[in-house]
């Protein structure tokens, strides 16, 4: 091979190369940082200067790359919401201002917003502390607990359909399922 010849697979390859880091940054835009970018920017500047196939192309996708992260930042700048963090605040705020839970109620609201769960089927003043705790416990395991979410039935009773539920199989009437420390280590 002649050196022409080898300059040219060199070129070709790492036009690929480069090429293909584009490409990626454009499917990937959390990959293009500004390092990778300045990395890129620089590639081909090297690469327009030494190889001997044109660098016009590989300029080109770069400043498309460009284009398309400026308008993806513009659209995310957009549509961000606010964080979660505040969002939880606001929350757990306005339950609060509403004055008609006590702390215990207010923290097992609380935990419900952490977890990201819908609250709403025990944010309820009607619901002691306990119950709002079955409630909770059957949300975070994905139960339907519309059958148990009645004020009247109490926290044992919620407990039995919630287990019921979970388990698949009876859970004897006559049989009580300790979880005592459970409950005083969530209240």
């Amino acid at each position: 091979m002649s050196n022409r010849e080898d300059w040219f697979a060199v070129s070709s390859f790492l036009y690929s190369g480069i090429s293909s880091k584009i490409s990626l940054c454009k499917d990937f835009p959390r990959l293009a940082t500004p390092q990778n970018l300045k990395e890129l920017e620089d590639a081909i500047k090297i690469y327009s200067k030494n190889c001997i196939t044109s660098g016009k192309y590989l300029q080109e996708e770069y400043q498309s790359l460009s284009e398309s992260l400026v308008k993806q930042s513009m659209e995310d700048k957009y549509k961000r919401e606010p964080p979660q963090e505040n969002i939880l605040a606001r929350t757990i705020e306005n339950y609060r201002k509403q004055e008609r839970f006590d702390p215990q109620q207010l923290k097992q609201i609380e935990i419900g917003l952490q977890k990201e769960i819908d609250v709403s089927k025990y944010a309820d003043p009607s619901y002691d502390v306990d119950q709002m705790l079955e409630i909770r416990w059957g949300l975070e395991d994905g139960a339907d607990v519309n059958s148990y979410t009645d004020p009247e039935l109490n926290p044992r009773e919620m407990e039995r359909k919630r287990l019921n539920m979970n388990w698949g199989s009876k859970v004897s009437e006559e049989v009580e399922v300790e979880v005592k420390d459970e409950y005083d280590m969530e209240i």
